[in-house]
C-alpha cells in the first residue's frame, strides 16, 4: 500500500494566472463577506497578487474602497508597524503570502451588502506561480452561504487519485516517491510512461495533470512527448496539416527551442514506427505536418513555375522572399523546416493600400479563373495558392510603391506593413533554387537582414514562434554561434583521457583529519593524495571579487559569521575558517588558490549569478590560469551561454542530484543541445546496475562525472534508491569504484583516498 499521495504532485492540475491572465469567475449575487482559501489536505501557501471584485455597475469594490476588513490566517509578512497590514496590502495589489499551513485563508468583510457579478484572482508571476493552484471561494451573505467556487472540484481530485493508485498497484515492484513534490512529479511520470509502454492503459487526463508547470528545464520528458505524439498523430490522421498555435496550451513544456526539436524527433521515430514508412514530422512556426516541402520538392517547384508563368501576365513584379529566399541564400535550397513557399508581388504604380485592395481582388478572381485553389482571409496581408496534390502552400504578399519618395511598403514582421528602400527590392535579380533560377529582390541580403535583423544569415526556425519560448545559446549572436559551433566539432576529441580521473571534494577530501572546507590547506591536501582534479566552491564578495566558499553565510567553529556579499575581499581573507595542525586557516581568494593549482584539472561550482561570470573571466585571466584545464558544474540552461562565451575551451557537466536510471533519455537530448559536455550524477553502489544508463550517456557523445563515493548519501529528494528497492544498501567502496574505472566513467569524485582501487588507478600516473 502508498501513503496517501499529494495530490499537489500533478503539477498542472489547477495552475492557473501563470500567463498574467486572471482567474475569472461568475457570482452575480450578493454578498457581505469573502472567503478565499486554498482546498487541499496538505500545508500549502495562498499566494496571490491581487483580487478585484467587481459590482454590477462594473467597478472594482476593492478599488472604491469598500473594504472593511481583510485578514489573513498567517501572514508570511512581518506587521509590526502596521505597514504589512493586510487590508492595506489588498487595496495596494501588493502580494497577500500566508505561511505554509493547512488550509490557508483570506476573510474579507465589506462595508455593506453588495451585488457583486464578477470577481478576478491574479496570481503571483515568476518562478513561484505555482502556489494557490486549489484556490476555492466562499462568498457570505449576511451569516448565509451565497456562492462557493473550488477550481479544482472534489471529484476530479478524487478520480485522479484513485486511478493513480490503481494504476501504481500495477508496478512491478513497489515505487519509492520521494517526499519533494517536484521530484515525486518527475518520477511518477517515469513510471507511468513505464507502464504505458508495457500496454497499460493511462488516461489523458492523468497524463496531462503531471506536466510541470514551472521549475528547471528541460521539462519535456518521455511521458510529455508520448502525449503530444498522440495529439500530433490524431490531428494528422483527418488533415495535412493543424495550426502550430494549438500546441500552445502545452507551451509549459514545449517551453523552449531544444523541447520541440526533441519532440519533433520523437514524433516522427514513434510515428513512422506505427505506420510502417517515413513520416518526418515537421513542427514549424505557422503549422504542424508531415514533410513534404523537401521530401517533394519538385513537385512544389512545378507548381511555383506554373503560378509564376501566371503571373507574367499581372501588372506586377513577382519574386520569392522571406523563408523561401533565406533557403535560398544559404543552401541554393528549401529551407528544412519551412511549411510553405513565399513570393511577394510587388504592384510599382500603385501608392495607395486601398489600391492594392483591389488589385488582390481582382488577382483572387484571374486565379481562379485559371483553376488555382486560392484562400484569402481579410485580416491577413497575404493570399494562399493551394495545389490539392502535391499539398503545397504558395504565400502571395502584396507591396506596392508608398507615397514617400522613393520607398515601398512591405509586409515585415509580425505580418505588418512597413516602408523600406525600393532599391531593396527593384530592379529584381535572380537566385537558385534547387537548379531552378527564380526572381527576388534587388539586394537580398539587405532585405533579408531589414525582414530578420543580427543573425539572420544562420538558421532560425523559430523566428516569431506562436508563444514565449527560451532560445538556445547561440541563435542572433555570430561570435557566440561560432564558439558553439567549434565545441560541437571538438566535442568527442576535448580532453580525452585514457582512464578515470580522481576528483577531490571541495567540503572534505578525507573523512578525517581533515582541514576546513574550501581552503588551501584543503586543496594542498588534495595535490600530496595525488587526485586528478579540485574541486572549488566560489562566491562573489561586495567588492566583486572571487573567493572560495560554498555559502554566502560563513560561520566558523569560533561561532564568528560573515557574509561574503556584504563584505569586501580585505575583510574576507582575514575571516579565519578555523585551524589545521596546529595553525589558523584563513579564507582565500581564488587568484590565492590557483597559485597552487598550476597543471591540475579544476572543477569550479560557480554559486553566483550568470551575469557574474564575467567576474570570473577576468580573475582567471589575470592569474594566468589555462582554461582548457577548467570544468565548470552547470545546474541550468542559463548558465551555458555565458560559460560558452568566456570559457569555450573549458568543460562543462550539468548537475542531477539523481541517480543515473533516473534520468530520462529525452532530457539527455536536451541538455546535449544546449551544448554541455557531460552530465553529473550519483555514484552507483557496487551491486547496482547503470549499464543501460551510460549506454544513453555515451550514444549522445556526454562525458560522465560521478558523486560523492566513499559517502552514504541519499538526499530526500532522490526520486527512487535503485530501480527495485527503497532502501539502498551498504557499499562496498573499492568494488564500486573499480566497477565505475571499468564502465569507463571519466569523473569520480570520491572520499575514498586510501582504497585499494584509488591507490591503484593514481599509482598508474597518467595526467
Amino acid at each position: 500500500m502508498y501513503k496517501k499521495i499529494n495530490i499537489g504532485l500533478l503539477e498542472s492540475l489547477g495552475a492557473w494566472g501563470l500567463s498574467g491572465v486572471p482567474l475569472e469567475i461568475q457570482c452575480n449575487t450578493y454578498l457581505s463577506e469573502l472567503e478565499v482559501y486554498i482546498d487541499s489536505d496538505f500545508r500549502e501557501f495562498l499566494n496571490i497578487q491581487a483580487i478585484e471584485i467587481i459590482m454590477d455597475d462594473g467597478k472594482d469594490l476593492v478599488f472604491l474602497g469598500l473594504i472593511e476588513s481583510a485578514k489573513l490566517s498567517s501572514n508570511y509578512y512581518f506587521d509590526v508597524d502596521g505597514s504589512n497590514c493586510v487590508k492595506a496590502r489588498l487595496n495596494e495589489r501588493k502580494l497577500l503570502h500566508s505561511k505554509c499551513e493547512l488550509r490557508p485563508r483570506l476573510k474579507i468583510k465589506f462595508k455593506e451588502k453588495r451585488n457583486v457579478s464578477v470577481i478576478r484572482v491574479f496570481n503571483r508571476q515568476g518562478d513561484c506561480g505555482l502556489r494557490s493552484r486549489f484556490i476555492a471561494l466562499e462568498g457570505m451573505n449576511d451569516g448565509e452561504l451565497g456562492f462557493s467556487y473550488k477550481n479544482v472540484p472534489d471529484l476530479l481530485k478524487q478520480n485522479l487519485q484513485d486511478e493513480l493508485y490503481g494504476i501504481l498497484s500495477k508496478y512491478n515492484g513497489e515505487a519509492c516517491i520521494p517526499e519533494n513534490v517536484f521530484q515525486s512529479s518527475k518520477y511518477l511520470r517515469l513510471k507511468l510512461y513505464e507502464l504505458i509502454e508495457s500496454g497499460v492503459e493511462v488516461s489523458d487526463e492523468l497524463v496531462c495533470a503531471l506536466f510541470p508547470v514551472g521549475g528547471a528545464k528541460p521539462r519535456l520528458d518521455s511521458l510529455g512527448a508520448y502525449y503530444l505524439t498522440k495529439v500530433i498523430d490524431r490531428e494528422l490522421q483527418s488533415k495535412n496539416y493543424f495550426n502550430t498555435r494549438n500546441l500552445k496550451e502545452f507551451g509549459s513544456i514545449l517551453c523552449d527551442d531544444v523541447s520541440i526539436d526533441c519532440l519533433r524527433e520523437y514524433a516522427t521515430r514513434k510515428i513512422s514506427r506505427k505506420y510502417g514508412e517515413d513520416k518526418k514530422v515537421v513542427i514549424a512556426k505557422h503549422r504542424v505536418h508531415y514533410d513534404t516541402l523537401v521530401s517533394k520538392r519538385n513537385s512544389h517547384l512545378d507548381y511555383l513555375d506554373k503560378l509564376m508563368s501566371a503571373l507574367n501576365d499581372v501588372n506586377a513584379i513577382p519574386m520569392v522572399a522571406y523563408g523561401t529566399l533565406l533557403g535560398a541564400f544559404r543552401n541554393e535550397a528549401f529551407l528544412p523546416f519551412d511549411d510553405d513557399i513565399d513570393i511577394i508581388l510587388y504592384y510599382p504604380d500603385i501608392v495607395e493600400e486601398c489600391a492594392c485592395e483591389r488589385e488582390r481582388n481582382s488577382l483572387i478572381e484571374y486565379l481562379r479563373r485559371l483553376g488555382f485553389t486560392v484562400g484569402s482571409r481579410s485580416s491577413f496581408p497575404h493570399i494562399t495558392v493551394n495545389s490539392s496534390t502535391a499539398s503545397v502552400g504558395i504565400d502571395i504578399f502584396f507591396a506596392w510603391a508608398s507615397i514617400a519618395s522613393g520607398k515601398a511598403s512591405v509586409v515585415m514582421e509580425n505580418l505588418v506593413y512597413r516602408d523600406i528602400d525600393c532599391k531593396i527590392l527593384t530592379p529584381p535579380s535572380e537566385i537558385k533554387l534547387h537548379g531552378r533560377r527564380y526572381p527576388c529582390p534587388a539586394k537580398v541580403d539587405e532585405f533579408l537582414f531589414d525582414r530578420y535583423g543580427e543573425g539572420w544569415s544562420r538558421s532560425n526556425p523559430y523566428h516569431e514562434w506562436s508563444w514565449h519560448i527560451e532560445r538556445r545559446v547561440y541563435f542572433n549572436d555570430k561570435n557566440l554561434s561560432d564558439l558553439y559551433d567549434q565545441r560541437e566539432k571538438q566535442r568527442k576529441y576535448r580532453y580525452g583521457y585514457t582512464r578515470t580521473r580522481l576528483v577531490a571534494w571541495s567540503q572534505c577530501v578525507l573523512k578525517n583529519k581533515r582541514p576546513p572546507s574550501n581552503s588551501i590547506p584543503m586543496l594542498l591536501q588534495a595535490i600530496d593524495y595525488g587526485f586528478d582534479v579540485i574541486e572549488l566552491d566560489l562566491r562573489v564578495t561586495g567588492d566583486g571579487e572571487i573567493v572560495l566558499a560554498h555559502d554566502d553565510l560563513v560561520e566558523n567553529n569560533a561561532g564568528e559569521k560573515i557574509y561574503l556579499s556584504k563584505s569586501s575581499l580585505e575583510q574576507v581573507v582575514n575571516f579565519r575558517l578555523g585551524d589545521f595542525q596546529g595553525k589558523d586557516v584563513f579564507m582565500a581568494s581564488l587568484s590565492r588558490a590557483l597559485q597552487d593549482l598550476s597543471g591540475k584539472q579544476v572543477l569550479l561550482d560557480a554559486r553566483f549569478k550568470p551575469q557574474d561570470y564575467s567576474k570570473l573571466k577576468h580573475c582567471i585571466d589575470n592569474a594566468g590560469f589555462d582554461p582548457s584545464m577548467l570544468i565548470f558544474c552547470v545546474y541550468n540552461e542559463k548558465q551555458v551561454e555565458p560559460l560558452i562565451r568566456h570559457f569555450p575551451e573549458s568543460l562543462l557537466f550539468w548537475k542531477f542530484y539523481t541517480q543515473a536510471w533516473e534520468i530520462d533519455p529525452l532530457v539527455l537530448d536536451q541538455v546535449r543541445m544546449y551544448g554541455v559536455d557531460g552530465i553529473m550524477f550519483m555514484y552507483p553502489h557496487y551491486d547496482e546496475d547503470i549499464s543501460e544508463s551510460m549506454y544513453q550517456i555515451k550514444r549522445r557523445d556526454l562525458k560522465s562525472m560521478c558523486f560523492i563515493h566513499g559517502q552514504n548519501w541519499t538526499p530526500p529528494h532522490s526520486s527512487g534508491l535503485s530501480p527495485n528497492q527503497t532502501v539502498r544498501g551498504v557499499d562496498c567502496y573499492n568494488a564500486s569504484l573499480k566497477k565505475m574505472v571499468a564502465m569507463g566513467i571519466e569523473y569520480v569524485t570520491t572520499l575514498e583516498c586510501s582504497s585499494e582501487a584509488f591507490v591503484e588507478l593514481i599509482g598508474r600516473g597518467e595526467n
